[in-house]
């Protein structure tokens, strides 16, 4: 997985697009080296509780053991 530079690209790879046209979905992850998501045991549901926006966060578990983090799908 290639880890993009976020402090040269904040937002990652600008996706020029235009008025009507569909925006690709894109789900912001970080997950421990040598995993991908299919070998994550279990992805577990958060939430940022001091907002109320809707921020997501999901949490992924192999073993018991937090192993990285993706924005929540549904709030991407």
């Amino acid at each position: 997985m290639v880890t993009p530079d976020r402090i040269a690209q904040p937002w990652g790879t600008r996706t020029p697009y235009g008025a009507g046209q569909d925006w690709p979905q894109r789900i912001d992850q970080y997950l421990a080296d040598g995993l991908n998501p299919e070998s994550v045991d279990q992805w577990v549901q958060s939430a940022a509780v001091l907002h109320s926006n809707g921020d997501g966060l999901d949490i992924a578990v192999k073993q018991g053991r937090i192993v990285g983090v993706r924005a929540a799908p549904s709030t991407g």
